[in-house]
């Protein structure tokens, strides 16, 4: 995986940092892939385009602006990959897990990831290594998206909203997008719906 090339400072003084350069991302705009093509406004053709064209452009091959595209009509219309009762859900087997680190594997890890800037005592905690059994589970083919997580706040209207809706509205563009900046206990009230 190829990682930005900025040397972060010291981790103590990590929260004397702008944000952006804590997270080791660069202070001013760039360019991606869909600034590089046709405007998106260009896309008045896409909308009576069928569901299936649409899924079918979203495929690899496409370029990037185009199943970009593709993926954002789908929401707005209605992506039928989205089943929010009923994700596609894949059996995990259970079987016992090896947790943690070896401390003889601590400064391997820290030379690996020396462009990090981790602190020895990230690593540490993770020591020694610890046997866990795991129960067969089921887990979603998809991550959960945005209108799937809709859904059940329909059903469940006191469970916390994602903190990335602006307003605690959900964005219609970004409805078959993952949902993120959900807390970890209105992730499990979810679990606990779907289930």
């Amino acid at each position: 995986m190829k990682r930005h090339p900025m040397r972060l400072p010291d981790p103590h003084s990590i929260n004397s940092l702008p944000l952006r350069t804590a997270m080791g991302l660069p202070t001013e705009y760039v360019a991606g892939q869909l600034n590089d093509h046709q405007p998106l406004a260009d896309s008045r053709g896409f909308l009576g385009e069928p569901g299936d064209a649409l899924l079918y452009l979203t495929l690899e091959g496409y370029p990037p602006p185009l199943r970009y595209l593709a993926g954002t009509v789908l929401a707005l219309a209605g992506d039928p990959r989205i089943q929010p009762l009923s994700p596609e859900m894949l059996p995990v087997p259970g079987g016992l897990l090896r947790m943690g680190t070896e401390a003889s594997e601590v400064d391997r890890v820290l030379a690996r990831f020396n462009d990090l800037n981790l602190a020895r005592q990230w690593i540490q905690k993770e020591v020694p290594t610890w046997t866990v059994s795991v129960a067969p589970f089921r887990l979603g083919r998809y991550l959960v998206t945005n209108l799937e997580y809709v859904a059940f706040l329909q059903d469940c209207p006191e469970a916390p909203l994602p903190t990335s809706w602006v307003l605690g509205q959900m964005p219609p563009e970004r409805a078959n997008h993952p949902v993120y900046s959900v807390s970890r206990e209105a992730a499990h009230q979810y679990v606990g719906w779907l289930s």
